[in-house]
């Protein structure tokens, strides 16, 4: 497979040199640029061309609750709930739970990293 792709690419090459005059062909960033993503987006029927239109636009949709009145007085009518008591926990079952945990993870069955 590699001596076949070494082949490949010198015959491209040789094409290239002699055929068409264009080394710089061969050059992955002279061929079309790729459109950056948030140019296909559109907002409100317009579409995003610019980064700060792109910002513009999520500003707009993510805070669009961000003016409206706040009303805190419904709290009142949500009822509390009893306080209940913790039972109390010895060191030796957190050195148990502890004991089994790298420096790098969480304790835990699924011992999610830190990193």
């Amino acid at each position: 497979i590699r001596k076949r792709r070494s082949e490949h690419m010198d015959e491209r090459i040789q094409y290239v040199a002699n055929e068409q005059k264009r080394v710089w062909d061969l050059m992955a960033w002279v061929g079309p640029r790729a459109m950056p993503m948030y140019q296909s987006l559109v907002h409100n029927g317009q579409a995003l061309r610019t980064l700060p239109d792109l910002w513009q636009a999520l500003d707009s949709t993510f805070h669009s609750a961000a003016t409206r009145p706040v009303d805190p007085s419904i709290l009142n009518e949500i009822p509390p709930l009893p306080t209940r008591d913790c039972p109390p926990i010895s060191h030796a079952v957190i050195t148990d739970a502890l004991r089994s945990v790298t420096t790098t993870s969480t304790p835990g069955w699924d011992h999610l990293h830190w990193r």
